[in-house]
């Protein structure tokens, strides 16, 4: 690293204080500031008898535009034996600190604001095609001159931000404080307008006879881009360092709104294909960007960014479009967009589930509304999710795309419809499912092969597999009852059955089978039965009956939720969410399973508190208080009202009320209330409820007596 040394005080300084010393001595952020205040986003013209190009070998060469920088570079007052080619484009930046005075003088820098008499704003009509870079007026800029004259480009500000964003990973906490001291960020962004960009586009399209040479065109575009794409890659690293810098209102919204506006350029009609890369390159920064944003900062960027996405939303479902179909010349763009988009839904996921009525409270569009409401982008939306289904089905398990676009997928298929439907249309039903017998066929085959360390790394593939299937077979399921026919028809619970025994070797396996089938039988009375039959064979094919004990699959989830308790309590958690909705199904009650909860265990000694095994078995038996046919199982089960009631002694914070709530449930068929007025431990818990400082105790214990006295002569208290 660097070395400073004090020749006053005899101290040296080596390495990263080195460097916060120099940047301190050198006012190096007040220069940048002022650097970035007086950019020059204009077009360039340049004068072949310039005098700045004379005494440089490389300034005849007007082509070179790689190195915008040295068309008017200043003679240079170090020595020839000095000078670095390598460093000549920058050589000129570098500001010289005052042996007399280590106060910050603002830096000298030239520009030339000329008024766009035409095309180029450094021609006035009529005029010879000279640069006459002149002063501006700003009297901060009154330092006495140097020799030197400084143009600050956007290809410099694409240099310093990649200097920037490498000072921001040294030393963190301090370039940030640095940052927030300057205002740099706000400064940087400002520079970033997306006019310029769509003006030059349209210029290159156009080609009227009046526009200026084609090169010098293509450079400005070139030289904006970069620059975005610099810009893009150091507010990522701010949003990892310190998300502040970049969330802030008058920010954000100015940003999002120039990011979306360069994402839908239309850059069909542009033929040069090195222009058409460096967009692809900013597209990629830029999606990037936009995911950093909701990965970091989703609930202050999400409404922002769907904003703008509604206001030019035909416009980016085609560029989408465009982004998931460059799969194979352009990998790194596909990608950005595919993992973009699946953040994108999955905040709103997020912000729905936080406040289920956000779209009664807020009339701002959703992503779900725009993908399944909007009519002129109908065929663009279809073509989208065609590109998408192409990219994962078209890659090997092994490419990185192919990861990316089940994740873009799943997540469309959650709030879509549309996509849902266009997945039905598309078999991917029938092929997750054909994948996973294909999948347990391997299994099988593979356990029985010699070589356990191989055989591990082969079970990991196709595990990973399976589970990929079975999460795509659960969003595309998700509430759409026409793709549970499809899921009936194609066997799935079946082929479950048959992978059951490797589901019970993987928890996170079989955690995805349960959330699978909690999706499957959710307001699916054929889905549930389903789960009470079975069939002969490997696969059924036609007919199908129901099945002697233990040859379903309904009882394998019995048995797994009889063991007290599973060793994983996120799969507990799922089984009985599992046997709440089979509670709805009139064939899913043949069971003997209730037995299970006469065995259930009180707290004892000073814990006054449920087991959440307890309050899972209480969540079931409330869902099946429901129905008439469960609250007669509740009644058959001996027992079980009395330790409801001891239950009602014992609290838990998520779920206080649920023996109460079942008794309620119980108190409301007439056929029930002799059997409830018979049991005086109920009655007294009813009764207790009235005189309890609990409101909602309250509430449940009058509604269940008011529900026994009605019309129900025979009752007395």
């Amino acid at each position: 690293g660097p070395c400073v040394h004090d020749e006053d005080s005899g101290l040296s300084l080596v390495g990263k204080p080195a460097l916060q010393a120099l940047l301190y001595h050198c006012h190096f952020y007040e220069h940048l500031n002022q650097m970035v205040k007086h950019c020059y986003l204009g077009r360039y013209m340049f004068d072949p008898n310039c005098s700045a190009l004379h005494g440089t070998p490389e300034g005849n060469d007007l082509n070179g535009l790689d190195d915008s920088f040295k068309f008017w570079r200043a003679p240079s007052r170090m020595s020839s034996q000095d000078r670095d080619p390598s460093s000549l484009s920058t050589l000129e930046t570098m500001v010289a600190a005052s042996s007399a005075s280590a106060e910050f003088q603002p830096l000298v820098l030239c520009t030339a604001p000329l008024p766009e008499a035409s095309h180029d704003p450094f021609v006035a009509q009529g005029q010879h095609e000279t640069a006459s870079p002149r002063l501006p007026h700003d009297s901060s800029l009154s330092a006495p001159l140097p020799r030197q004259c400084v143009f600050v480009t956007p290809p410099l500000l694409s240099a310093m931000c990649s200097l920037l964003d490498s000072l921001l990973a040294t030393t963190p906490g301090d370039t940030a404080n640095a940052f927030r001291q300057a205002r740099l960020i706000e400064l940087l962004c400002s520079v970033a307008d997306a006019t310029l960009i769509e003006t030059s586009v349209q210029e290159l399209r156009a080609l009227l006879p009046a526009s200026p040479p084609v090169e010098h065109t293509q450079a400005q575009v070139s030289f904006l881009l970069e620059y975005l794409s610099s810009l893009s890659r150091l507010l990522q690293s701010c949003l990892v360092v310190d998300p502040d810098l970049v969330v802030q209102d008058e920010l954000l919204k100015p940003l999002i709104t120039n990011v979306i506006r360069v994402l839908t350029i239309c850059t069909k009609d542009i033929s040069d294909i090195e222009l058409i890369s460096a967009f692809y390159q900013t597209w990629t920064h830029l999606f990037n960007l936009l995911a950093a944003l909701l990965r970091k900062a989703g609930p202050a960027s999400f409404p922002s960014i769907t904003m703008g996405l509604a206001r030019y939303w035909a416009t980016v479902v085609d560029v989408l479009c465009r982004c998931v179909g460059l799969s194979g010349t352009c990998p790194t763009l596909c990608a950005a967009s595919l993992q973009f988009l699946s953040l994108l839904l999955t905040e709103e996921a997020k912000t729905h589930l936080q406040d289920k009525d956000r779209t009664s409270l807020c009339h701002s569009p959703t992503v779900a509304s725009l993908l399944d409401k909007t009519q002129e982008s109908q065929k663009s939306l279809e073509q989208l999710n065609e590109v998408i289904l192409q990219c994962y089905e078209g890659k090997s398990s092994r490419d990185v795309l192919k990861r990316v676009a089940v994740n873009a997928l799943m997540s469309l298929l959650a709030v879509s419809r549309r996509a849902q439907k266009h997945a039905l249309k598309a078999h991917l039903i029938d092929s997750c499912v054909e994948q996973m017998k294909h999948i347990h066929a391997q299994l099988n085959l593979e356990s029985l092969r010699p070589g356990r360390a191989a055989l591990k790394k082969k079970e990991d593939g196709f595990i990973k597999e399976l589970s990929i299937a079975m999460q795509l077979l659960r969003n595309c399921l998700y509430q759409n009852e026409e793709c549970k026919e499809s899921a009936l028809e194609a066997h799935l619970v079946p082929v479950l059955h048959a992978l059951w025994p490797w589901l019970l070797m993987d928890d996170s396996l079989m955690q995805t089978a349960l959330q699978l089938l909690c999706v499957y039988t959710a307001n699916f009375p054929n889905g549930c039965s389903s789960l009470c039959w079975s069939s002969y064979g490997q696969y059924p094919v036609q007919a199908a009956h129901r099945g002697a004990p233990g040859s379903s699959l309904m009882l394998c989830i019995l048995k797994m939720a009889s063991q007290v308790p599973l060793e994983n309590t996120a799969v507990q958690q799922m089984v009985f969410m599992f046997l709440s909705n089979l509670a709805l199904s009139h064939d899913c009650k043949g069971s003997n399973f209730l037995q299970n909860f006469l065995s259930l265990t009180l707290p004892k000694g000073g814990n006054k508190h449920l087991s959440n095994l307890t309050i899972l078995w209480l969540k079931l038996l409330l869902n099946i208080s429901f129905g008439e046919d469960g609250q007669q199982m509740i009644l058959r089960l001996d027992g079980c009202l009395d330790l409801l009631t001891e239950m009602s002694k014992f609290k838990h914070k998520s779920s206080p009320y649920l023996p109460l709530l079942i008794f309620h449930n119980i108190c409301f068929n007439p056929a029930n209330k002799p059997k409830i007025l018979a049991n005086e431990k109920v009655i007294s818990v009813l009764a207790a409820c009235l005189e309890s400082e609990n409101q909602n105790a309250q509430r449940i214990g009058a509604a269940a007596l008011w529900a026994l006295i009605h019309n129900y002569q025979k009752v007395s208290f």
